[in-house]
């Protein structure tokens, strides 16, 4: 046991790795705002036509495998044509593509491995119900019985 907690020390290898990970971290992380803006530095200018064009590429490139028919609806010119209108509200509210990865990155990266799996989940459950409501279904369809009256008789049961 560690004596300076309850938790038990890590093993050196674990420690290194640790260590070389915040190493990579603090070399990689952006700067912060408030040292930006001490050293007088300005931050690159955002190209929001490009982020808008990444955002629609990324967004058919998730959809079109779920929804085919997209791609003739969604054409190279329309694409272009929604990239503009999106690239104005992206400026407006100062929205970038790479901020949105950055934030929900993991949530991101689970749909595009899951996502795929529900229709082909949902097409495979549909088969098998139908299978299972087929095989239980008798070889030959039950007939109706009817009770014909005998020829000029009132009705046929007392």
């Amino acid at each position: 046991m560690n004596s300076s907690s309850d938790t038990p020390a890590l093993p050196a290898e674990i420690q290194l790795i640790a260590a070389e990970a915040a190493q990579l971290e603090a070399e990689t992380a952006p700067p912060d705002a408030a040292d930006t803006k001490a050293k007088g530095e300005t931050a690159a200018p955002v190209d929001y036509q490009a982020e808008a064009k990444d955002l629609m590429a990324f967004t058919l490139a998730m959809l079109v495998p779920f929804y085919p028919c997209l791609e003739d609806i969604y054409t190279p010119d329309t694409v272009t044509k929604l990239s503009s209108a999106s690239a104005r509200l992206m400026e407006k509210y100062g929205f970038t593509f790479g901020e949105f990865l950055t934030k929900w990155g993991p949530e991101i990266a689970f749909l595009i491995v899951a996502g795929p799996l529900v229709p082909k989940t949902y097409k495979a459950i549909k088969a098998e119900t139908k299978r299972l409501e087929e095989d239980q279904r008798p070889a030959t369809p039950m007939q109706p019985i009817v009770d014909l009256p005998a020829a000029g008789a009132l009705h046929s049961k007392v």
